[in-house]
C-alpha cells in the first residue's frame, strides 16, 4: 500500500453502468479531515455513499474493500472553498459596478450567485478532467471480502 492511498470497507448497494458500483461505507471520526470527503454523499450521519470502479464484478450485498488516492488537504481547501468565495466576491463587486438591474443590492447578489455557480461548474469540470488524466484518483473496488 502506498502512503497516499486510503482503503475503506463497505457494502455494495447498487450497480451502475459501466462497471461502477455505489458503496455504503460506515462514517468514521477521521472523515472530517479526509481530502476525498467531497466524493462521498454529503447526506446522512452514519454512512457515506461513494461510486467506485467495479472491476472485481461485485454484486449487491457484497462486502468490498475500496481504495482511492488522497490529495493534499491544502489543495482541496483552495479548490473547494477559497476559489468559490473569491469568485462570489468578484461577482458581487462586478454586479455593484455595472448595476444591470438598476438596483445595486439586487445586481450584486445575482452576479455573486452567478459567479458562485460558475465556480462550482468549473470545479466539477476540473474534477472530471483530473480523474481522466490520473485515474488513480477514482475510487476502485480492490477485492470482495464477503459475497452473498
Amino acid at each position: 500500500m502506498q502512503l497516499n492511498q486510503k482503503i475503506e470497507t463497505g457494502e455494495v448497494i447498487e450497480l451502475l453502468p459501466p462497471n461502477m458500483a455505489k458503496i455504503r461505507i460506515k462514517r468514521h471520526s477521521q472523515c472530517i479531515g479526509c481530502s476525498q470527503r467531497s466524493l462521498c454523499d454529503p447526506f446522512g450521519k452514519d454512512y457515506m455513499i461513494i461510486s467506485a470502479k467495479n472491476l472485481c464484478m461485485a454484486k449487491i450485498g457484497d462486502e468490498v474493500e475500496v481504495s482511492f488516492e488522497l490529495v493534499r488537504k491544502g489543495q482541496a481547501i483552495v479548490i473547494l472553498y477559497i476559489i468559490p468565495l473569491i469568485l462570489f466576491i468578484v461577482g458581487a463587486l462586478i454586479g455593484n459596478f455595472i448595476d444591470p438591474f438598476n438596483n445595486k443590492d439586487l445586481s450584486s447578489s445575482l452576479m455573486g450567485i452567478l459567479c458562485l455557480i460558475i465556480s462550482f461548474i468549473g470545479i466539477f469540470i476540473y474534477n472530471k478532467i483530473l480523474v481522466k488524466e490520473k485515474p488513480s484518483l477514482e475510487p476502485r473496488i480492490k477485492r470482495i471480502l464477503n459475497s452473498i
